[in-house]
C-alpha cells in the first residue's frame, strides 16, 4: 500500500477551529520539567520570574524555596 498524496492541482479549503486541549478552566498553562540547575540559571538571569512559577507538589515547592533563599543571600 502506498502513501496518500493529495492532488496539488485540486483547490482545497480547510477551515481550522481553535482546539481547547484542556478541559480545565486554565487552558493557557503548561506543565514542564526542568533541571534545578536550569531553573536556577533562568532565575539568576531574570529570564524567568518566580511569580510565573507554580509548584505541583510540596517537595518541589520546598526545593524552589531553598533555591530562592540561596539566590538572595
Amino acid at each position: 500500500m502506498g502513501m496518500f498524496i493529495p492532488d496539488p492541482d485540486r483547490l482545497q479549503r480547510t477551515d481550522y477551529k481553535l482546539m481547547n486541549w484542556s478541559s480545565e478552566a486554565d487552558a493557557d498553562r503548561v506543565s514542564i520539567s526542568l533541571s534545578a540547575d536550569c531553573l536556577r540559571r533562568l532565575l539568576e538571569q531574570q529570564q524567568l520570574h518566580v511569580e510565573d512559577v507554580s509548584c505541583l507538589d510540596r517537595a518541589t515547592k520546598a526545593k524552589i524555596r531553598q533555591m530562592l533563599l540561596s539566590l538572595i543571600h
